[in-house]
């Protein structure tokens, strides 16, 4: 392991030699490969009229958009430093005329509390979610948070911070908890008919897929346990949630062997919250539920 390691080591050095080398060679340098512009987060609008990205040029993030007919491109916002203000999630509102973006520290706080600071700047530093008027470029500041949704009339931005669900106007204005419940949520996606928003509670060993629905101000769980319930969808008619349900076990394993993760799919009624297994994992190691990075589902 310690020799491959090194080999791998070497490699890395040796291209990294060879890039420099052949920069040099064609005139430019290492400042100006740094600061290569690209594009990240692309999304369009409900009608397909508009597109956005974020654009990094020489770390000077930006919202860039371009219009029906000709889709000529135009910046959007004005950030005029590079203070590591990553620019993400990215949405339109339903009308196409304001989009909502996180900005911030795209990993969100450290185990310390604290979100990156690179620019050292005495106020500190935040992420929060913004949205910017597409006619006219004016830019609001809705509140601390990331990852932000439309509520079901389109006149509201939905946004997590620190594991719960915050709600505030397109506009600007106040803010609030759209619920409150233990644990944190996270998974959330609305029904077919935008009435019931179905999400997953997360409390440490265990999780439960609940339905929230905003007009009867009620929580219902989809059939809850003791194991870990995820990814809930919706069918096309909104009577129904699948979920994937990984069970709690307890077996023994050693560094050298993958934890064993049987898994099963579940399909619950909406309205009542019951839920049966349609499908299970089989008990062979490459039956276990595939890993991925911490934050999906």
């Amino acid at each position: 392991m310690q020799i491959r390691r090194c080999l791998l080591l070497i490699s890395a050095v040796l291209v990294l030699c060879q890039t420099f080398s052949l920069a040099h060679a064609q005139g430019y340098s290492l400042e100006q490969i740094m600061s290569s512009p690209f594009p990240s987060d692309l999304v369009a609008s409900k009608r397909g009229d508009k597109i956005a990205w974020a654009f990094d040029a020489q770390g000077k993030r930006n919202i860039w958009i371009a219009e029906a007919p000709a889709f000529t491109a135009r910046q959007l916002t004005r950030y005029d430093r590079d203070d590591g203000g990553e620019l993400t999630d990215l949405i339109f509102s339903p009308a196409g005329d304001m989009i909502a973006f996180a900005r911030g520290g795209e990993q969100g706080k450290n185990q310390a509390g604290e979100y990156p600071n690179p620019t050292s700047d005495p106020a500190g530093a935040k992420k929060e979610i913004i949205v910017v008027e597409i006619r006219t470029g004016r830019v609001t500041t809705v509140g601390e948070g990331e990852a932000p949704f439309v509520n079901a009339n389109g006149d509201q931005v939905i946004y997590n911070r620190e594991g719960k669900l915050w709600i505030a106007p397109f506009i600007g204005g106040k803010e609030r908890r759209l619920f409150e419940i233990r644990g944190n949520i996270g998974a959330h996606e609305w029904s077919p008919d935008g009435s019931l928003l179905a999400f997953v509670a997360n409390r440490g060993n265990h999780s439960f897929i609940g339905v929230y629905d905003p007009r009867a101000g009620s929580i219902r769980f989809m059939s809850p346990s003791v194991d870990r319930d995820q990814l809930p969808r919706w069918s096309a008619d909104g009577t129904r949630i699948a979920f994937i349900r990984l069970f709690n076990i307890s077996d023994a394993f050693s560094l050298d062997r993958e934890r064993l993760q049987p898994w099963a799919i579940f399909v619950a009624d909406a309205r009542t919250g019951d839920a049966k297994q349609i499908w299970h994992s089989g008990d062979q190691d490459n039956d276990s539920y595939p890993s991925y990075p911490q934050g999906v589902g």
